[in-house]
């Protein structure tokens, strides 16, 4: 069962890159696979990475930076499904964020600084 979803789940990242002509890929097995971006750019990439979670929590399902995606038994094809209808969501709107060059102006955080103790 886990590796029947985490397959499902992979091959549909996979497939909304073919579709949205995203460079996605993803990494490792089935059951304990991770998406990707295969972009070049290191802060491109970075940002593109905290849209997609920025907008991937917006509408409910939460993702790692580069983490592992871990099926489980409980998960069902419904909810796989709705974590791929999350995905293209977030990524219709990373492919127009690319388009227009303005990723880093569609992100809503901020820049978190190391802190220092000082002794």
């Amino acid at each position: 069962h886990t590796w029947k979803m985490g397959q499902k789940l992979m091959d549909g990242w996979l497939k909304l890159g073919d579709e949205l002509s995203l460079p996605l890929s993803v990494n490792g097995l089935a059951p304990i696979g991770a998406f990707d971006f295969s972009l070049d750019d290191a802060r491109l990439k970075q940002d593109v990475w905290t849209l997609f979670l920025q907008e991937a929590a917006l509408r409910g399902v939460l993702f790692r930076r580069g983490g592992l995606n871990f099926i489980s038994f409980s998960h069902k094809e419904e909810d796989i499904q709705l974590t791929l209808d999350v995905c293209r969501e977030a990524l219709d709107v990373i492919q127009t964020a690319l388009a227009k060059s303005d990723v880093a102006a569609r992100l809503r955080t901020r820049d978190i600084r190391q802190l220092k103790r000082e002794s």
